[in-house]
Order: C-alpha cells, then sequence, then structure tokens
C-alpha cells in the first residue's frame, strides 16, 4: 500500500484550540467515518517534535498519514511566538525530521478587498490556496528581528497543486463547508470555503507588536498590487509565507515538490482589526478557526478519502 504522510501545521494556541473543537465536533458526530483517529493529546508531551493528533485515512491501496502540530508548542518558554525567524528555525527543524509529502497551513487572516469583492465582509468563510508572497516588514519595528531568507518581494507561484484538487474543493464546497459556525463580527451569515488556484496569501513577515500590523499589512498589500505578481491577494497574515519558505528550504536539493495548502479562517476585513476582532478578539477568533477545523476535517473526509490522485507528482 502506498503511503503519503501529511503535515498539519495550526499556527498559534488560541487558533489550535478553536480548530480541535471544529474537528472534536465532525468526529464525535460520526460525519468522518473514513478518518481514524490514531493519537489525540490536549498538547505535545516531553517531545515537543511530536505531533498532538495522528490521523489515517485509506482509500483502496492509498493511505495518508496525517501528523497534527500546534507551532506554538513548539517554542521554549520566553521565545516570542510571533517571531518569524524563531518560528521559521522551529518549522525547519519539525519539517527536516517528518519529510512530509503535503503540508497544510492553517492560520487566521485578513480579507482584502479582491476577496471582498463580491461581499461586504467574509469574516467566517475559509480562504484556500497555494501561492504565496512574502515582505520582510522589519522596517516597521524598533527591534529590528532578524531577517529571515526572504526578499522584499518573495513569491511562491509553482503548481504543486493540480486542478482536479481545486475542482474537487468547488465540487463540494457545500459538504465541506457543513457545520461552520458565524462570527460574532460583521459576519457573512453563511461561511463557507473560498478555494482557488490563483489565491495568494500576503506574509506579513517579521513584526512582532501586534500594533504595527496596520501599517505593514497596508504596505504589503500595496506592494503586492504594484509588483503585478500573478495571482490574487485574498489575505494578509504572517504564517503560511514562513512554513512555505521553511518547506522550500529543507527540501531544496530535492526534485520532489511540496505542496503547501494554506487555509485561512477569516476575523477581520482589510484595516478594520480594531473595528471587527479587538473587542471580541478571543470568540472571534476561536468560531474562525472552529470553521477552519470544520473545513479541514471534512477535506480529509471527503477529499482525501475518496481522491486517488490530486498531486502534481502522482
Amino acid at each position: 500500500m502506498e503511503e503519503k504522510k501529511v503535515l498539519l501545521l495550526v499556527n498559534k494556541d488560541f487558533e489550535y484550540a478553536g480548530y480541535r473543537a471544529g474537528v472534536e465536533y465532525q468526529m464525535t458526530a460520526g460525519k468522518t467515518p473514513n478518518v481514524t483517529l490514531v493519537k489525540r493529546d490536549t498538547r505535545t508531551g516531553p517531545n515537543k517534535y511530536d505531533p498532538s493528533c495522528i490521523y489515517d485515512i485509506t482509500q483502496g491501496q492509498h493511505k495518508f498519514n496525517v501528523r497534527e502540530y500546534c507551532i506554538s508548542y513548539l517554542f521554549n518558554e520566553g521565545e516570542n511566538t510571533s517571531n518569524s525567524e524563531i518560528k521559521f528555525g522551529h518549522l525547519e527543524k519539525l519539517i527536516s525530521t517528518e519529510k512530509p509529502d503535503f503540508v497544510i497551513s492553517v492560520s487566521t487572516s485578513e480579507s482584502t478587498y479582491e476577496s471582498q469583492e463580491n461581499f461586504e465582509s467574509i469574516n467566517g468563510c475559509v480562504i484556500m490556496g497555494h501561492r504565496f508572497y512574502a515582505r520582510d516588514c522589519r522596517e516597521f519595528e524598533s527591534s529590528k528581528p532578524s531577517k529571515l531568507p526572504v526578499d522584499a518581494d518573495w513569491m511562491s507561484s509553482d503548481n504543486f497543486l493540480n486542478e482536479n484538487f481545486f475542482n474537487s474543493l468547488n465540487a463540494n464546497n457545500g459538504v465541506l463547508s457543513q457545520g461552520m459556525e458565524v462570527v460574532p463580527s460583521k459576519a457573512f451569515k453563511y461561511p463557507r470555503i473560498l478555494p482557488d488556484d490563483k489565491n495568494v496569501s500576503l506574509g506579513v513577515i517579521n513584526i512582532v507588536d501586534y500594533y504595527l500590523y496596520k501599517k505593514a499589512d497596508k504596505r504589503t498589500y500595496e506592494d503586492f498590487i504594484e509588483s503585478k505578481l500573478e495571482g490574487i491577494p485574498v489575505g494578509l497574515e504572517t504564517t503560511h509565507g514562513v512554513i512555505r519558505m521553511a518547506v522550500d528550504k529543507v527540501f531544496q536539493d530535492s526534485a520532489v515538490k511540496i505542496p503547501v495548502l494554506f487555509v485561512s479562517p477569516i476575523v477581520d476585513r482589510y484595516l478594520c482589526f480594531d473595528e471587527d476582532v479587538d473587542d471580541r478578539w478571543g470568540m472571534q477568533n476561536k468560531v474562525a478557526s472552529y470553521n477552519a477545523g470544520v473545513a479541514v476535517i471534512n477535506m480529509l473526509e471527503h477529499i482525501f478519502a475518496q481522491s486517488n490522485s490530486f498531486l502534481t507528482n502522482d
């Protein structure tokens, strides 16, 4: 039997709590019979590079072993979990150890004008894609965090996933979105997944002060638009791009291309964090992350368990 390893990475511990709640509900409600839970811990044990959860998915002669981590759990005591360089180091070590065939990155995001085109707000929806742009935003930080291996305009847009994958996501949108909840603030009333091959996650890199994100987000978005790079900017955050960089670094000498799917539960509209999230921070993030958990476990059940081929190297 052919087995592929899926590395599933959720950003912060508060996002992981909401994400796990979404996964747990779908599984305990019996909605994911093809996904078998092999291991479940509330968090990692003595070895922080052990996964918090492991799932097996078997379809004919094809098996996926899904290994789930919360990135915050990888950090040492006293380390800032928003530090992009430290995050990159932990991810590089983890990815080198796991050697995955497929990576899923889950992190809450701010939407952009382009993703809001048909709706005033898409808060609570879950965007998916596999193109990444990153900008080094140290200029806004007085502490000047160390630089990552990224130029001012870094873009990864290789077609690691074939069109069948995104076609399958869209064809099963109703099923994959079933079980999502409405977020408390400025919500889109019918939350769903929004996958597209052309979606680009905009990475705001090397910011550790949350109050500086508004300036850095705006500059990153504007620089992407001015660069006229291919793709549709759909969300602003940090971790997706750092994960893509770490995967590229680990596999830089390999002929095998490792796909990274970003999963972005949207918590606020473009430059509207104060209005959409600030006084509802906990619940807004928890419910949006819950929706990401629903989307991911449903995707494992209905796409991974029922599709023989969606990777370009299959």
